[in-house]
């Protein structure tokens, strides 16, 4: 009988910086195994099925090989979607409830959580940026982020480091993008700097996926503290990755993991150079390839395969 592709069911909160965990996951596996991927989202999950403790996925979709999640919504709708539906469950966090209660929990390091055998632990968060090729060291960005719950945020410090950056290094051609989390009087200082200011992107005027290619073709990338996400996904490159200062509100796990990066040498910070044999870190495919090797079932799903 012939092969089918396995099918994963995406399962989204709306959540830009959860689809992008999900989105990095689902896309490694189908450049390891044929797959197709269906965003399903928690609306899926009517009021009265909620109370009812019931999962009510479109009907229309095939029956799920993998139901992928990222987020607290997502916990329980990934729980619902396999009592329902079958196939196995992939919670991309450390979940609130019990990990048992899951086939698999893929979880940050820096979320200390004890070895166990349903879970693999990553460096940072999944993400679908991943690049083998050198990009250009001429090319470089500053990717800006926001205050948080773990950093506060001093925005005529940022603008300084900022022009340091491009002022010390002016033989590379910088771009500098925010985020959404930027605050307005930020990107004001920097539209009026006259060294910023033609350097300067704004997000919400950007095509989707403007970031993910800029951060793959530039061979130098400097990333504000607070963003870890962003810090993660620019190691998952060959660029040389920096780190700006932005102030910490106190020392937790969060705003511990830029400083334990610079230690081991992963990342610039001032005038330190990172370790240039540090790892091309690709977790997403490291995860899948876990996946594909304790299920190999799925590599050869089919429309009558069970892989429970």
């Amino acid at each position: 009988m012939k092969n089918l592709p396995i099918v994963i069911w995406q399962l989204s909160d709306k959540r830009r910086g959860h689809d992008r965990q999900s989105l990095g996951l689902s896309n490694a596996l189908s450049k390891l195994v044929a797959a197709e991927t269906h965003i399903v989202g928690l609306e899926s999950f009517k009021l009265l099925n909620l109370l009812r403790r019931r999962f009510s996925p479109p009907q229309e979709l095939p029956l799920p090989h993998l139901i992928i999640g990222a987020g607290h919504q997502c916990q329980n709708a990934l729980i619902k979607a396999k009592k329902t539906a079958g196939g196995l469950s992939i919670c991309l966090m450390k979940p609130s409830l019990p990990r048992a209660w899951f086939d698999l929990c893929i979880i940050p390091e820096h979320d200390k959580v004890s070895p166990r055998q349903n879970t693999i632990e990553t460096k940072g968060v999944l993400n679908p940026v991943g690049s083998n090729i050198a990009p250009p060291l001429n090319n470089g960005v500053v990717l800006i982020g926001g205050p948080s719950r773990h950093h506060n945020w001093d925005a005529n410090d940022l603008v300084s480091q900022i022009r340091n950056i491009i002022k010390d290094d002016s033989h590379t051609t910088w771009t500098i993008a925010n985020s959404r989390r930027t605050p307005a009087g930020t990107a004001n200082l920097i539209m009026n700097d006259p060294i910023l200011k033609d350097k300067f992107f704004q997000i919400d005027d950007l095509p989707l996926n403007w970031i993910d290619q800029k951060i793959e073709s530039c061979g130098r990338i400097w990333v504000t503290a607070d963003s870890v996400s962003m810090i993660f996904e620019a190691l998952s490159t060959k660029a040389k990755v920096g780190i700006i200062d932005v102030p910490a509100k106190r020392s937790d796990r969060i705003n511990t993991i830029a400083p334990n990066l610079q230690k081991l040498g992963w990342v610039y910070h001032g005038d330190a150079t990172p370790d240039i044999h540090r790892p091309n870190l690709n977790e997403a495919n490291r995860c899948a390839m876990t996946i594909l090797k304790r299920w190999p079932s799925l590599m050869t799903a089919n429309s009558n395969s069970s892989l429970l």
